[in-house]
Order: C-alpha cells, then structure tokens, then sequence
C-alpha cells in the first residue's frame, strides 16, 4: 500500500497551506504535515487551520522542537487539535536544528531532552 502525504517548511501564506490540504483530501492524501520552524508560520497552529478544514486527512507537525517549547504546552496544543481533528492529529517530536544559540538556547543532551519531553507529553 502507497502512502502518500504533503509537507510544508512553513515558508508559505498560512490561506495557500490550507488550499492545499484541502485539495489533498479531497485527493484522498493520507498526511499533511507542518514544520516547526523559528523562522517561519507556527506548526501547531497551522496543522490546527488545516484540521477545521479538512474531514480525513491526518494532520501532523514535524517535528516539534523540544527545546523551544514546553512539554505540557506541546501536549495541550496536540490534544487540541486532536480534538478539532477527531482523532487525525500525529505529533512528530525532535531535539530541533543547532539554530537554537540564535534564540540564546543552550543545546546539551538533545537525545536525553527528547526521551524525556516524551515522556512527560
């Protein structure tokens, strides 16, 4: 069986993603998914515009940074969209690029960090 998604680096107007996603489902697109990147539209809040929009294709982040964002503020954002979603959000979780000296971020232990994010979402 052929899966196929979509993915977006969040470079794009958040209203051409979502025209997008909602031509994917209507093809019958297993997964759209959101980067979560410093730079560029929020992740969580996009794959959320991209839920209210669509009615099957699942809608996931990829990956959520764990050193930019809290542990329970990523399990309440997902549970949300979750919510909106009926069941069709996926999380994708990671340590996140080296970027993170830009926002002041010390990088220490990424692969201990993400276990244990994990573990509290």
């Amino acid at each position: 069986m052929t899966r196929l998604g979509i993915g977006f680096s969040g470079d794009l107007r958040v209203q051409d993603m979502i025209s997008c996603v909602k031509l994917a489902d209507k093809r019958g697109l297993e997964s759209a998914w959101m980067a979560d990147h410093y730079c560029f539209r929020e992740a969580i809040a996009s794959i959320a515009a991209f839920a209210v929009v669509t009615k099957k294709i699942k809608v996931a982040t990829g990956t959520i940074n764990t050193y930019t964002r809290h542990p329970a503020v990523i399990a309440m954002a997902l549970a949300s969209v979750d919510e909106l979603s009926n069941g069709r959000a996926v999380l994708g979780m990671g340590a996140g690029l080296r970027p993170q000296k830009q926002l002041g971020i010390e990088v220490r232990n990424p692969l201990v960090a993400l276990k244990e994010c994990i573990e509290v979402v």
